[in-house]
């Protein structure tokens, strides 16, 4: 794995900060990664920050994501809630990858602030 996946345990969620390059591979890692640790530590939800991921994927990598990749992973008994924090500068491609994902039934959303991803996440 090429990326660096840190967890924090905190009320209710999990806090996970992955640290990399931005690539389908390491997405992919990550998300087995924040599966398996959801599962071991019994939380469904979750704040995953990838702030400090390098790179963008390209469109059709991030619609692939969702409508491809991520079916396959799904398992909504570990997580049923994940809020996603990526930099202001990203959001126009996030906010497709969140469309997508939405439209293909998984409850997530992509914010550029922790408060409000906090606070949707355990509402």
């Amino acid at each position: 794995m090429d990326i660096k996946i840190t967890t924090t345990r905190k009320e209710g969620y999990l806090q996970i900060s992955i640290v990399g390059e931005r690539s389908i591979k390491n997405i992919i890692d990550a998300t087995i990664a924040i599966l398996d640790e959801c599962g071991k530590q019994e939380v469904m939800k979750v704040v995953v920050d990838i702030t400090e991921m390098t790179g963008q994927l390209n469109i059709p990598e991030t619609f692939e994501l969702p409508t491809k990749v991520f079916p396959k992973l799904r398992d909504r008994e570990v997580i049923n809630r994940a809020a996603i924090l990526d930099l202001p500068t990203n959001l126009k491609r996030t906010r497709f990858f969140e469309t997508v994902a939405q439209n293909r039934g998984f409850n997530l959303r992509m914010f550029s602030a922790e408060a409000e991803a906090v606070t949707w996440l355990i509402e």
